[in-house]
């Protein structure tokens, strides 16, 4: 019903180009490409010429339309015959309020979105073992993450995923193979025996069993109905709308802004070894990492905290000591103290890990909660089971991403993974980039 609905339109400037000559006109037909409308107008406000200043309100008796313009919006600038005729730039500055709040309200159904993550993934085999071992209802992963997901929760009997691909686009992840040739001829064969498999029907076959599409074009009715399953969602014969990305910079703004506003908080303790084999190059490349974590390098790679988050550092040799508890904005504090506390004899790895796990299980809902534990030796103080019963008894989902440095040991930590859901990350070679990654998962 749009009776007594108010038209504005900018006869010069705006998305409708028409020469009219305002003071007469009563209806006007538009045409944007095979989309048709007429408008009836009854005058409302001045009349103004079509030299320079050719905007009128006018009273929107009728519309026909014809064709699909879902896409165009129709302005209610002059909600009464009495208003005062409004200069371009109020109603400029009226677009402008509108526009902010419309983002704001956007913002915050994002966040109130985002409350219901409890775990983020860096990979795609993580993500997958992660949720059978887990309790979780629904993942946003690849279409071929929930096909192999699925399979295993039918090889297990239970309940499978059903998939659901939002209507304004999917990322459509097309990568392209290519050899670089730098004059070897031995890795040049290793790249065209391996691309002439996976051309042919036997490589074909290995990746549409693993839930790729590689079919060319949008749709195909061949496609094998166990792994494509439509029961879960799936259908070849659709075609799925890929999105459009914007430019570089706008990506870039949008990752900055969910990482400072939108995305939800965490309470991340980190437990690192203070144990006297840390002495010399190995304490130098700890605080070379943390220094990189807690600084603006961080920022740039898109893995800071924020002021809304907490962290907790614990120090643990042949004891145990909280060393700081500070909010995201203030790494710096931390850093130092992190910088000043000296080393301490033997290895209180499972101490340190069940007093994080102390520290976590009280914390609400509103955070995600982990432990980033870094290591370069074995642990020699308490026990596996001491730790097991701790974590068990906290009933809390907490997973425990475990760095090794030096001689750590792999099967200790590799335990605490499987206790928690967790992961081990190879920091032998480069502590900083452990680091960097292991925050991509928390």
């Amino acid at each position: 019903d749009i009776a007594g609905l108010k038209f504005y339109a900018d006869f010069n400037n705006g998305d409708i180009n028409v020469e009219v000559t305002p003071t007469s006109i009563s209806t006007w037909n538009g045409t944007v490409g095979n989309q048709t409308a007429t408008f009836t107008y009854a005058e409302h406000g001045r009349s103004a010429s079509t030299t320079k200043d050719a905007t009128v309100y006018r009273r929107l008796d009728s519309l026909t339309v014809s064709g699909d313009w879902s896409n165009y919006q129709f302005y209610n600038y002059a909600p009464d015959t009495t208003e005062k005729k409004k200069s371009r730039q109020d109603v400029i500055e009226e677009l402008i309020m509108e526009t902010r709040a419309r983002i704001n309200e956007l913002q915050e159904d994002m966040k109130s979105f985002f409350t219901g993550l409890v775990r983020t993934s860096g990979d795609e085999d993580f993500l997958n073992k992660s949720f059978i071992d887990g309790d979780y209802d629904a993942a946003i992963t690849y279409e071929s993450s929930i096909i192999n997901i699925n399979k295993e929760l039918v090889k297990q009997g239970r309940e499978v995923l059903y998939l659901v691909y939002p209507v304004d686009g999917v990322s459509i992840c097309d990568s392209p193979l290519v050899y670089i040739n730098n004059r070897n001829d031995k890795k040049k064969k290793t790249f065209l025996d391996f691309q002439s498999f996976i051309l042919s029907d036997e490589g074909q076959e290995t990746l549409l069993n693993l839930g790729r599409r590689t079919w060319y074009g949008g749709v195909t009715d061949k496609a094998p109905s166990d792994i494509f399953n439509k029961d879960w969602g799936i259908d070849t014969t659709k075609y799925i709308s890929p999105i459009k990305y914007p430019a570089e910079s706008v990506i870039k703004d949008a990752l900055e802004l969910y990482q400072t506003k939108l995305r939800k908080p965490v309470h991340v303790v980190f437990c690192l070894d203070y144990s006297g084999s840390m002495y010399g190059e190995g304490m130098d490349e700890l605080q070379k990492a943390m220094e990189f974590i807690f600084s603006d390098q961080a920022k740039k790679n898109m893995i800071q905290f924020t002021g809304e988050d907490k962290i907790d550092v614990i120090a643990f040799g042949s004891h145990i000591n909280i060393i700081g508890s500070e909010r995201g904005s203030n790494t710096s504090l931390l850093l130092d103290k992190i910088k000043d506390y000296e080393l301490d004899g033997a290895t209180a790895l499972y101490p340190a890990a069940s007093k994080a796990i102390e520290l976590l299980k009280n914390e609400s809902d509103d955070y995600n909660t982990s432990v980033i534990l870094m290591t370069d030796g074995e642990g020699n103080i308490g026990t596996f089971n001491d730790l097991k019963e701790v974590y068990n008894s906290s009933n809390r989902d907490i997973p425990i991403y475990s760095i090794t440095f030096g001689d750590a040991d792999d099967s200790q930590l590799s335990n605490m993974a499987s206790l928690s859901n967790g992961k081990v990350f190879d920091g032998k070679s480069d502590l900083v980039k452990a680091f960097k990654t292991v925050r991509g998962y928390n």
